[in-house]
């Protein structure tokens, strides 16, 4: 199963084209831990997740079973969210010359990448003293 990225709050499909004599059981885990309520999951092989989460960001599994054998695909599920700056102080009182430290938290999935301006031009990253 391919790598499947998805933004927060989004539902989530995973497909297990699973096919064998006789038919097998599909069987739905997450993180090596099969997931509850297995009956309404397994409508047409399909695994659904409403409004996913970044709680749910991780390998999902199907296994298909029958009589005779076993088989399994996994995929990675990696939840984006979107950059978000959270509230900081916008006025700054400083003496000239002197140093002066402005904090900006950031949030989003994947991290995202924090450019810092001053009148329009960005900063070189020498200014940059802490990302993290």
């Amino acid at each position: 199963l391919p790598k499947v990225e998805i933004l927060n709050g989004e539902d989530l499909w995973v497909y297990c084209n699973a096919t064998g004599k006789p038919e097998p059981e599909i069987s739905w885990y997450f993180q090596g831990q099969i997931i509850a309520n297995q009956t309404a999951l397994n409508k047409n092989n399909v695994l659904h997740i409403e409004k996913i989460t970044e709680s749910q960001n991780g390998f999902y599994t199907c296994v298909a079973t029958n009589k005779v054998g076993q088989t399994r695909k996994t995929t990675e599920v990696i939840v984006l969210k979107p950059p978000m700056i959270k509230p900081w102080e916008s006025i700054y009182k400083v003496i000239p010359g002197e140093e002066v430290i402005m904090t900006c938290e950031v949030t989003g999935a994947p991290i995202p990448y924090i450019t810092w301006y001053k009148n329009g031009e960005p900063l070189a990253q020498d200014y940059l003293v802490n990302e993290g």
